[in-house]
């Protein structure tokens, strides 16, 4: 007789295969259509060289220890040196990818990837991706948190991303249009907000009549302008008129070189005059916007500012008629250069003012 067996009529069914271990060699290949791992504490262990102790690679498992002793991770995990693992999990519907450096001894909160969704199965569903830094505190408000959302499948809101810094303050990109090419986008090497409190504080001007420094030299890295561009000075303080009322000016300058004079005080924002009483005291705030027009060699800008006083005794306040300023100054953004605020009376006085700190912001791009 040729061909395959013939089984006898009526026999029954062969039965399930029993799950069980296919002893072998270490330099065996084994191939097979599925591999299945169940049971609690189960998994597979992937070893370098010989299983043991030392040698775990990684492994698909949600047991706590490997059957050597080794730590284990929940679900999929690569391992290296000195307690160093990638992790790929899942928790509550939420994908996690954990990145534990090697080394890390420390109680903290390990660096990862979270990947989510908002409101599944509603109209409003949105997925998001947060990044963290983790935190060696091992308290949430202790790193830093970049996350993105896409925009809601209805359209109710925009896509955005949020930068959380430690004790959650917050950065927010936001564009209603998405994403689109020059928008939502910042620039640059400069802080976004540097204030400028340094010792040097109070600043003062005592009645002279050349400029006196009423900040730091306000630093912009090179290379950190960019055409339309805008940096913004803020700057405050008190005062007092002398005998006679003279007028204050307080100017914006720029420097090419923090011990040099700035090469022309460029805007100008005049305070009292006849605006302020002889020894009147007041308190002052004015705002320098400084556009960037071309970048290079020979930088063009416009200054414009503004601001306000008030009268102490009076409780007088007024706006500040501020002069706007345009035009080429020879300084190289390509250079590091520095922004300076000066100040000086009109005539000699036995006034003065004084400037209690400064911030220097860049608004963008």
């Amino acid at each position: 007789m040729s061909g395959a067996p013939i089984p006898p009529l009526n026999a029954p069914p062969a039965g399930l295969v029993s799950a069980g271990v296919q002893p072998g060699v270490s330099s065996a290949v084994v191939l097979a259509h599925y591999v299945i791992v169940f049971g609690d504490l189960g998994g597979v262990f992937v070893y370098n060289g010989t299983p043991g102790p030392d040698t775990l690679l990684a492994s698909v498992t949600d047991a706590s220890r490997d059957p050597y002793g080794t730590p284990t991770q929940n679900g999929v995990t690569a391992y290296g040196s000195n307690g160093s693992y990638a992790q790929l999990s899942e928790n509550g519907g939420t994908a996690i990818l954990y990145l534990r450096p090697s080394g890390l001894v420390h109680p903290s909160i390990i660096p990862g990837i979270t990947s989510g969704a908002g409101n599944p199965g509603e109209v409003n569903e949105y997925t998001y991706i947060e990044l963290s830094s983790g935190s060696e505190a091992g308290t949430p408000l202790d790193q830093v948190v970049l996350n993105m959302f896409s925009a809601p499948n209805d359209g109710s809101a925009a896509a955005q991303v949020t930068l959380v810094f430690p004790n959650g303050q917050r950065m927010l990109f936001i564009e209603a249009g998405g994403f689109a090419p020059g928008n939502a986008i910042m620039t640059g090497n400069l802080a976004i907000n540097n204030t400028n409190r340094s010792s040097g504080y109070p600043y003062a001007c005592n009645g002279q009549t050349g400029y006196q420094d009423m900040s730091d030299s306000l630093p912009v890295p090179a290379n950190d302008a960019q055409p339309n561009g805008v940096y913004r000075v803020t700057i405050a303080g008190n005062g007092a008129q002398g005998s006679t009322a003279e007028g204050i000016f307080v100017s914006l300058g720029i420097q090419t070189n923090v011990l040099d004079a700035p090469v022309n005080n460029v805007a100008v924002c005049e305070l009292g005059g006849a605006s302020i009483p002889a020894s009147e005291d007041f308190g002052w705030r004015i705002v320098f916007d400084v556009v960037i027009n071309t970048t290079g060699a020979a930088a063009s800008y416009g200054v414009f500012a503004s601001g306000s006083f008030e009268e102490f005794s009076s409780s007088n306040a007024q706006a500040v008629a501020g002069q706007n300023a345009t035009g080429n100054v020879a300084f190289a953004t390509t250079s590091n250069w520095w922004i300076l605020i000066q100040a000086k009376f009109a005539a000699a006085s036995t006034g003065n003012i004084t400037s209690y700190y400064a911030t220097l912001e860049r608004l963008g791009p």
